[in-house]
């Protein structure tokens, strides 16, 4: 979905003579950071409360640290160079956060991609 959205702002870029490079290409996640995918189910049930784990996995990338670089890297070769990362019940558990932020960021500090 983001390689077509790229190619249509690529386009529109060479017909006003714009350099697409110059344009801040973005896109949101909304995940939920798990431990482990196999227990994943689990993991959510307090976040999901009374949603079913399919449900609630339409709205959120449920992924662990290789899972989500691997997403993040994908977008990035799509042409998006600014990601911007929701996570469920911050306000009451950090965690996630933070494994996000040792575990995951430090991965792309060399690339020209933003996350934040």
């Amino acid at each position: 979905m983001c390689r077509q959205k790229i190619d249509a702002l690529r386009r529109h870029c060479d017909a006003v003579g714009r350099n697409i490079n110059h344009i801040i290409r973005s896109t949101s996640l909304n995940l939920h950071l798990v431990a482990n995918e196999a227990t994943a189910e689990r993991e959510t049930a307090m976040a999901r409360g009374s949603m079913s784990f399919e449900e609630y996995a339409q709205s959120f990338f449920v992924a662990s640290v290789d899972s989500v670089c691997r997403r993040i890297e994908k977008l990035v070769a799509e042409g998006m160079n600014y990601i911007i990362v929701y996570f469920p019940r911050l306000a009451y558990d950090q965690e996630p956060l933070l494994r996000f932020a040792q575990e995951v960021i430090p991965l792309f500090a060399t690339t020209n991609a933003q996350i934040g």
